[in-house]
C-alpha cells in the first residue's frame, strides 16, 4: 500500500490503523477518522518532489507567499499552436474584414478609396441585417482564434504556478502577470492527484493536476510529463498538512 498521511496533522498512518473493509483510517496522532480515498497518495507522485526541482520548475517562498511553479515553454507546442493560430485567424480574418467593411458603410459612410476592391464599383452596401448576422456568426470563430493566440503565447513564454498565502490558494496560468487564475480554500484540500481530462485532443485525453478542495481545480495540461508530475507532487507535499 502507498504511504499515507493524515490530512489534518500530516502524521503517518500505519497499516494497523487502517480498516480496509470499512474504507477508513484512524490517525494515531490527532484521532481523526478519514476515508481512505482522502488519504492515499497518488503512487505516481511518491518521492517525485524530493531533492532539487527539475529544469523549468521552481519553489519560491518570500515569507508571505509560497509559489510552486513550472514553465509551460515548449518548442513543439509553440510551433504547432502558431501554425494553427495563423491558419485559423487568416481564414476568419477575411470574413471579419467583410463584416467590418459592412459596419463602416452603415455607421460612417462609403469605404475609403484605399480599401482593395471594396471601394471600387457601384455595388450597394451590405444590408444591416446581413452585417449583424455575420458578426453573430463569426463570434465563436473569433473567440477560438483569440484562445489559440493565448495558447501560443503560453507555449512560448508562459507558466503554471500554485500560490499559497496562509489559507488562500490559487492556481495561475499565463504570461507574466496576465492570465487565468482559479482560487480555492487551501484549508479544504482533500487530495492532490493526476487525472485525465474529460475533453480530448487528437482523440486522446490530456493528463492534468487536480486539486480536490471545496471546488475541483484542474491545470497543467500544457506542461511536459516531468514538470507536471513534479508540480503535482510538490503541490501535494505543500497542501497536505493544511488539509482538513
Amino acid at each position: 500500500m502507498s504511504a499515507i498521511a493524515c490530512p489534518v496533522c500530516g502524521a503517518k498512518v500505519g497499516v494497523e490503523n487502517i480498516n480496509i473493509r470499512e474504507g477508513v483510517a484512524l490517525c494515531p496522532s490527532c484521532g481523526r477518522l478519514t476515508r481512505l480515498g482522502e488519504l492515499a497518495e497518488d503512487p505516481a507522485l511518491i518521492g517525485v518532489a524530493e531533492g532539487e526541482p527539475p529544469r523549468g520548475c521552481w519553489i519560491r517562498d518570500d515569507g508571505v507567499e509560497t509559489r510552486v511553479g513550472a514553465s509551460s515553454r515548449s518548442v513543439g507546442g509553440f510551433l504547432g499552436a502558431l501554425f494553427f493560430t495563423v491558419f485559423w485567424n487568416g481564414i476568419v480574418g477575411i470574413f471579419v474584414l467583410v463584416a467590418a467593411a459592412g459596419t463602416w458603410q452603415h455607421l460612417v459612410g462609403p469605404l475609403p478609396a484605399w480599401v482593395p476592391g471594396m471601394a471600387k464599383g457601384g455595388n450597394a452596401p451590405m444590408s444591416l441585417g446581413m452585417v449583424v448576422f455575420l458578426w453573430v456568426f463569426l463570434t465563436p470563430f473569433i473567440t477560438v482564434g483569440l484562445v489559440m493566440a493565448g495558447v501560443t503565447l503560453v507555449s512560448l513564454a508562459g507558466k503554471v504556478e500554485l500560490r499559497l498565502r496562509q489559507a488562500e490558494g490559487s492556481v495561475f496560468v499565463g504570461v507574466g502577470s496576465l492570465g487565468w487564475r482559479r482560487r480555492f480554500d487551501a484549508g479544504a484540500v482533500k487530495r492532490v492527484h493526476l487525472n485525465q481530462t474529460l475533453w480530448k485532443q487528437n482523440d486522446q485525453s490530456k493528463e492534468v493536476v487536480v486539486i480536490e478542495a471545496e471546488r475541483r481545480v484542474a491545470f497543467g495540461s500544457m506542461l511536459t510529463d516531468e514538470r507536471r508530475r513534479w508540480l503535482a507532487a510538490a503541490a501535494a507535499k505543500l497542501l497536505r498538512p493544511r488539509a482538513g
